[in-house]
């Protein structure tokens, strides 16, 4: 019986340590993308920034695409860029319109896309730890 109980130990033991190992591998990153500009080009290198990093890194991402200033323009309504955010949302990645860009144009948040979020929290993220990159 004592024999038995020693097997059934040493079998969990050695059945677990792939988890415990994949769990020790798993990370998981704060990124902060900020975008000032409307141009497509920097749009485009930072989506393509993103979703790089995503297929590269065995890893957990969260990052935020924040636009402010003019980057603010790429999140409206009626925007090039609605399939993007929309094929992008969904794997951790969430995306934020600078509330005072949008204030400065004029413009609040029912003329965002659905899925975008307004405010000022990417001033704390900075605070928080998260990494950030500016393109």
């Amino acid at each position: 019986m004592k024999l038995n109980r020693s097997f059934l130990l040493l079998f969990v033991m050695f059945a677990l340590l792939p988890v415990s190992r994949l769990m020790a591998q798993t990370k998981t990153y704060r990124v902060l993308f900020a975008v000032t500009s409307s141009d497509k080009t920097h749009w485009g290198f930072t989506l393509g920034n993103v979703r790089e990093i995503m297929a590269t890194l065995p890893l957990v991402l969260i990052s935020k695409l924040w636009g402010w200033g003019a980057g603010v323009t790429r999140f409206l309504k009626g925007s090039e860029e609605e399939k993007n955010i929309t094929s992008l949302e969904g794997a951790h990645v969430h995306f934020l319109a600078c509330e005072f860009s949008l204030a400065n144009r004029k413009l609040t948040k029912a003329d965002v896309l659905p899925g975008v979020h307004t405010g000022i929290e990417a001033i704390t993220k900075y605070e928080q730890g998260w990494t950030y990159i500016k393109n």
